[in-house]
This record gives structure tokens, C-alpha cells and sequence, in this order.
């Protein structure tokens, strides 16, 4: 029941923001404080190499399917430094991240860092609406002074996967969040 929360509740930011079609949608620009973002930022992630530590990680999540519409399958990667023990993860106040798409001789990286008290999500979103549209991506980065979620979509023009923030409040002690509560569930390796 908690992992259909976290589908419904990302799914649902997702929806809202980038909307049915696959397009990204201009959502209106009303920050809540000056160290929000609202969509403003893209990046284009190219290949590169994956730093070595990160895969003496343990894996938190995968996903293998066609992320970038090449109809070969990628493999995308999520792996936290936190340790496990008999399949269930020790969770410290904070660990190191790494979210990565192996795709055959390239890798893209899209997320190492520490999050101190937080934890970082993904899904594969299709568009069934349209005919050709690319698969999205979605990264939730959910700490105890922040929260962001970014969209991220291959384009064989930019020859990388393009980074769009949809939302940011940044991780600043003056004008960063204090999470009260959050539904997402923490990792559990499947057995």
C-alpha cells in the first residue's frame, strides 16, 4: 500500500507539472521564497564515467526498459553508500547517492551526492497519448531542508539526457524546508 503512495504521489507531481502529453508544460512562477525554483533550470547530462566508489554501493532500486527510445533496453541505477543487513537497509542521519542509466558503452550520471537525513526517488513515466514521445524520468530528492523533483529526457539532437527542475527549494538554512512528515517509504531490497 505504501509503495501505490509513492506512485500516486509522484505520479501525480509529475502530471501536474510536465502535464498528459509528454510536452513540458510552463507551469505559472509564483515562488514561495527566494530560494525556490519553479522550472527554470535545464542541463543536458552527457556520458561520462561513473566515479569508481559508487559501485561498492548497495543497490536501492533499478529499473531496465528503453529510457531514451533507441528500442534497445537501459538499465537505470539507484545506489545509496548506506549499508544492509540481512536485506534491509541501516540507515545513517545521512549517506552518499548515485542515480546513473547504463546504457551499453555509455553512462550517464545524473545524481552523486551526500544527503544529510534524506532519501532520493525515481520513476519511468510513457506517454501513451502521442505516438514517438520519449520516456521522463522523474528524480525526487527528499532531505530534512529540502525537496526537488527533475524530469530528465534523453535528446539524440543534444546527444545526453536533458535535466529540467521543476522544483527546488534548495537545501539553504534561510529559506530551506523543515520536513514535518513524509508518506515515502524507505528502501527495502526486494527479496
Amino acid at each position: 500500500m505504501k509503495k501505490l503512495g509513492l506512485f500516486l504521489i509522484l505520479f501525480g507531481i509529475t502530471l501536474a507539472v510536465s502535464g498528459c502529453d509528454g510536452k513540458i508544460n510552463e507551469p505559472e512562477k509564483v515562488p514561495v521564497n527566494e530560494n525556490e525554483v519553479v522550472q527554470t533550470e535545464t542541463k543536458i547530462v552527457k556520458t561520462g564515467e561513473i566515479p569508481s566508489e559508487v559501485f561498492e554501493w548497495n543497490e536501492a532500486a533499478s529499473y531496465t526498459g528503453d529510457v531514451d527510445g533507441d528500442g534497445t533496453d537501459e538499465v537505470i541505477m539507484l545506489l545509496t553508500s548506506a549499508e544492509q543487513e540481512d536485506g534491509e537497509f541501516l540507515w545513517n542521519d545521512g549517506q552518499n547517492w548515485a542515480l546513473y542509466v547504463d546504457d551499453r558503452e555509455d553512462d550517464y550520471l545524473f545524481l552523486k551526492k551526500y544527503l544529510n537525513t534524506g532519501s532520493v526517488y525515481f520513476e519511468v513515466l510513457d506517454y501513451y497519448m502521442d505516438e514517438g514521445t520519449q520516456p521522463v524520468i522523474s528524480v525526487v530528492e527528499s532531505t530534512g531542508a529540502g525537496f526537488s523533483v527533475k524530469n530528465y529526457r534523453f535528446s539524440s539532437t543534444d546527444k545526453g539526457y536533458i535535466e529540467t527542475v521543476i522544483y527546488d527549494t534548495k537545501d539553504e538554512t534561510a529559506g530551506g524546508t523543515n520536513r514535518r512528515y513524509s508518506s515515502f517509504p524507505e528502501y527495502r531490497k526486494e527479496q
